[in-house]
């Protein structure tokens, strides 16, 4: 009979370390997610500027850019909508459309787009620049993190924190402009293709102090 020795006796069961191992990750404080209605939209004087960044570098990578940020600033749609944009959505006979409809990817809400001469003229220039694609390619054949990463690049030329910014910047930009002008947020709520107006209040972080203001604007 084979002795065991006194450290082997007294060796705890795997199931114990499991156990530990478990309650430690149990106790790690989970990080905090950011919402994306806390992500700072751009200021129209913002997006000014970045449009002549890009126009002075001219380059295709900054054509590009150019067209994907006006897109992103004119149609509102989430940056999963975007980068799945096909050629035939938004160019018919040759020409850019002033407007198309999409269905949003994660709400399955049909939403129509309206794209000003600006968009159109920088979506002629980069289609132009790639006249090669077929209308089933992609607009701008990128994913959704790297349409990320050329935000946070776009926050570098502006010498913003990037951290404070996101694609979701981008899709906040005008709803926040036009309810910060007009406080419609039934309005918004409805270019923003959300369910209800409280999920649209969230995003755009309208708060009680907000609505308050508003109404000792209109005393009666």
């Amino acid at each position: 009979i084979i002795q065991l020795s006194s450290r082997m006796r007294s060796a705890k069961p795997m199931s114990h370390f499991k156990g530990k191992l478990m309650e430690r990750r149990r106790r790690k404080p989970a990080k905090k997610a950011r919402k994306p209605g806390q992500m700072r939209p751009f200021t129209p004087e913002q997006v000014t500027m970045l449009e002549a960044l890009l126009r002075q570098d001219g380059s295709w990578t900054a054509l590009r850019d150019l067209a994907l940020l006006r897109v992103g600033i004119d149609s509102m749609l989430r940056s999963s909508d975007i980068v799945k944009l096909c050629v035939r959505d938004i160019c018919h006979d040759g020409e850019v459309v002033a407007e198309f409809a999409v269905k949003q990817r994660k709400t399955s809400k049909v939403v129509k787009c309206d794209l000003s001469e600006k968009t159109r003229a920088a979506l002629a220039h980069w289609l132009a620049a790639n006249a090669g694609m077929a209308a089933d390619d992609r607009v701008f054949a990128i994913t959704t993190r790297q349409h990320q990463r050329i935000v946070k690049s776009w926050c570098a030329l502006l010498k913003l924190d990037g951290a404070l910014y996101s694609t979701h910047s981008i899709r906040r930009t005008k709803p926040a402009h036009l309810y910060a002008k007009t406080k419609n947020l039934a309005a918004v709520k409805e270019l923003l293709g959300h369910a209800n107006v409280a999920a649209t209040g969230v995003y755009l972080g309208v708060t009680s102090d907000d609505a308050r203001a508003l109404a000792k604007q209109f005393p009666i």
